[in-house]
């Protein structure tokens, strides 16, 4: 599913390659905006099936969703073809030879094995992924081919400012999403749902990520290249992340154990509650030797306590992983001057499909020749 799900996933690539500079911003937050029903409420909804129906009707409604979404890709979009995008420069057994394979397996072989090293007691796993991740970073700087994955040797050492803060930028952004988007639900169950809140309430506020993100990409998408000084909302947004996980910021071990011993639990059972606590389960707090009724409410009221400290050293870890995002953009150059007319792709009329890139230029002259001067002007700004 991950897979197939790749290529619907890259639509904000796709309509940056179709609009004008200038006017990418507002196409992204015209193309994000029905992902605020899926995505935004997402888990509200998902929930509201579970509990009024089946968790099989989520996969129910998707699969006619995809199949429109197919039959509108394959009706609609026209990309060009490969005389098209190369303009003739290279054949396909040309480009196919420029493929950076062994970075491709460097990378996917280092964040498997990486991944898969869960155990702390078996390091073989986690260290071999991440000398074949290094590996990997040496071969994208050093090694002699055309095409690489990562342009280290390209961009990186050439331009700071302008490739290298972005990059950070991005990584830092996309970094908080997808560590927010896991750990905010498991914060909402653990801290704020109890035996007296409704899943509706717990659902809710599980929506808040993704809907916050979502939201902010369509309001605020748009005016970014109308109020322009792009450095500037840079600085100002990435500060309000800095700030707010700043103000969200495991000690069971400091709370539980005090609490469970007050109301009568044995000190020989606390280990056996902790672990009960980890796994979750009425079952395993059901199997703590000599555990009562008393102890089990103590533990309840007390857990929220705990996971609520527990919690804010995260948040601690994620100010200074976001404070490295907010010095790249005060460094990052101020990206005004490339909010041009420019079009990373060539468009092309319907029925010219079988067009070749010498023939698209004859018919099309005037076309070419603005792309080419608006590319020699981002150049000129760059250098």
């Amino acid at each position: 599913m991950g897979l197939a799900a790749g290529a619907h996933t890259c639509y904000g690539l796709t309509v940056g390659e179709i609009c004008p500079n200038r006017f990418e911003f507002v196409g992204v937050a015209f193309a994000c905006l029905p992902n605020i029903i899926s995505t935004g409420f997402g888990q509200y909804l998902g929930l509201r099936i579970v509990h009024c129906y089946n968790w099989r009707y989520i996969y129910y409604i998707f699969i006619p969703l995809m199949v429109f979404v197919i039959i509108m890709q394959v009706v609609f979009y026209r990309p060009p073809n490969f005389d098209q995008l190369h303009r003739g420069t290279r054949t396909r057994m040309a480009e196919f030879k420029r493929v950076d394979f062994l970075g491709c397996f460097l990378i996917v072989a280092g964040l498997v094995l990486f991944l898969l090293g869960t155990s702390g007691t078996i390091l073989g796993l986690i260290i071999t992924g991440g000398c074949v991740v290094t590996v990997f970073v040496f071969w994208e700087a050093y090694g002699s081919h055309p095409n690489p994955i990562v342009p280290v040797h390209v961009h990186f050492f050439k331009d700071i400012r302008g490739f290298v803060c972005l990059i950070v930028i991005e990584s830092v952004a996309g970094t908080s999403y997808v560590a927010l988007s896991i750990i905010w639900p498991s914060q909402v169950a653990r801290l704020y749902s109890s035996a007296t809140t409704s899943w509706q309430t717990t659902a809710w506020l599980s929506t808040t990520i993704a809907l916050a993100i979502y939201s902010s990409i369509v309001l605020w998408g748009a005016p970014v290249a109308i109020l322009k000084h792009i450095r500037l909302q840079l600085v100002f947004f990435m500060s309000i992340m800095v700030s707010f996980l700043g103000a969200m910021a495991s000690k069971l071990a400091a709370y539980i154990p005090p609490v469970a011993i007050t109301a009568g639990l044995p000190e020989g059972s606390v280990p056996a509650l902790l672990e009960a606590i980890v796994t979750g389960t009425p079952e395993a707090m059901q199997k703590v030797p000599v555990i009562t009724a008393k102890v089990q409410e103590a533990v309840a009221a007390e857990l929220p306590y705990a996971y609520a400290a527990a919690y804010a050293y995260l948040y601690y870890s994620a100010v200074a992983v976001a404070g490295v995002g907010l010095i790249a953009c005060f460094c990052v150059k101020d990206y005004d001057p490339y909010l041009a007319n420019h079009v990373p792709r060539q468009i092309y009329k319907l029925g010219d499909e079988k067009i070749s890139s010498g023939e698209s230029e004859k018919q099309y002259p005037e076309v070419w020749e603005q792309d080419d001067v608006e590319k020699r002007t981002a150049e000129h700004v760059a250098s």
